[in-house]
């Protein structure tokens, strides 16, 4: 776990270094690409696409196809999947830290706010269908808010060859265009109630049930899949309400409505703004359903910018409460972090695929079981059945 943390800290001060000291700067850099894109045995997904990799026979049959070309093509100069699987991550990196980049001075900042959702789910965990998806989403989205809207509409495109999950997530955030100024003009009060009043709602979990039977479930064609999506870990609840995550969303709620001012003066205020506090109301209705989050994860990451922006880059003269909201949000934060990679297997023990790629890899079926292994080791128990 301590990987993890020292990561977590370094992405706080790498930006510091960007103008100050060039060489310690890619360094860092290299040190939290390293870390985040050459995963070996961590992670929950790698296993299913290595397979399909090393199978043809499976190309083509369960992967989307843009997937399928990404593979097809490596697979035609015979390059190891780790390989392929660390290229795949650098680009999602480099193409994210990019995009952050639009809107702020300190993209790593917005990585470090978004270590759980952003680095650790995205290329820890690595979904490498809907990770790919949401990278040429991230350049369609840069490329939209430039007023290059045919490129925008291309890469949303190829987006959608990778997942389909992309199409809703546009279709929502084209409402920008039409709402973000006029909704950054509505009354703190107002958003305030609102907000509260969509929490109070949803303490009765049916809620929740009858929006999602009613409306998006349209977008899905079988009763398993419906099932699948509306799926819950957890119910809303008093609990749940209490959680980590629901207070770092209710704070950041606060922060950013209540300063909103000086996020409204960044080129593309409004729209953060927007996306923010769009993601914010969502984020609770969504709370819990196995697919369901993936829907956020792009708004999400306006929250982390809008912050960034309010605590790193304002002019607010209150210095003293700056620094005490950073101190808030990294500790939040970090809280989270440290329940996430404890929770199961998936992040920890946490191993590189560059001495493996350069030495040999251990059989599939070892590294399939190595970080379940460690975690019974940790825990005492079977991570198939904790009561064993």
């Amino acid at each position: 776990m301590i990987w993890y943390i020292i990561i977590f800290f370094t992405l706080f001060v790498t930006d510091n270094y960007k103008y100050k000291n060039r060489g310690v700067y890619v360094f860092l850099v290299a040190c939290i690409a390293i870390f985040f894109c050459f995963g070996y045995m961590c992670g929950s997904d790698w296993n299913d696409y290595e397979y399909y990799y090393n199978h043809r026979e499976f190309i083509g049959k369960d992967l989307e196809i843009g997937l399928n070309i990404v593979f097809r093509i490596f697979q035609f100069f015979n390059t190891d999947f780790w390989i392929v699987n660390s290229i795949c991550k650098l680009f999602f990196f480099f193409v994210t830290i990019n995009f952050y980049s639009l809107f702020t001075n300190r993209p790593f900042a917005v990585a470090g706010l978004g270590m759980v959702m952003t680095m650790c789910f995205m290329l820890i965990s690595c979904p490498m269908r809907f990770m790919m998806a949401m990278a040429f989403f991230l350049l369609a989205t840069k490329f939209y808010i430039e007023r290059k809207r045919l490129y925008a509409f291309i890469f949303v495109i190829i987006a959608s060859l990778f997942h389909m999950f992309i199409i809703p997530v546009a279709i929502i955030a084209v409402s920008a265009i039409l709402f973000c100024h006029s909704f950054s003009s509505i009354k703190t009060r107002w958003l305030v109630l609102f907000y509260l009043g969509l929490y109070i709602l949803l303490m009765k979990t049916h809620v929740t049930d009858n929006l999602f039977n009613s409306f998006l479930f349209l977008l899905l064609d079988s009763d398993e899949l419906k099932a699948f999506a509306l799926s819950y870990g957890d119910k809303f609840s008093i609990s749940a309400f209490l959680s980590v995550g629901r207070l770092r969303e209710i704070v950041s709620f606060l922060v950013i409505v209540n300063m909103r001012d000086s996020l409204l003066k960044n080129r593309y205020g409004h729209v953060i703004f927007y996306f923010a506090i769009l993601s914010l109301f969502i984020s609770p209705i969504i709370m819990g359903m196995s697919t369901m989050f993936r829907l956020n994860i792009f708004f999400y990451s306006f929250v982390d910018i809008a912050l960034v922006i309010i605590l790193y880059e304002s002019f607010i003269k209150s210095r003293q409460l700056i620094t005490l909201l950073r101190c808030v949000f990294i500790s939040i934060i970090f809280v989270s972090m440290v329940r996430t990679i404890t929770a199961d297997y998936t992040f920890i023990p946490y191993t590189n695929s560059i001495p493996y790629i350069v030495s040999g890899h251990l059989p599939y079926s070892e590294r399939l079981e190595y970080n379940k292994k460690a975690y019974m080791e940790r825990t005492g128990h079977s991570y198939n059945n904790p009561n064993e």
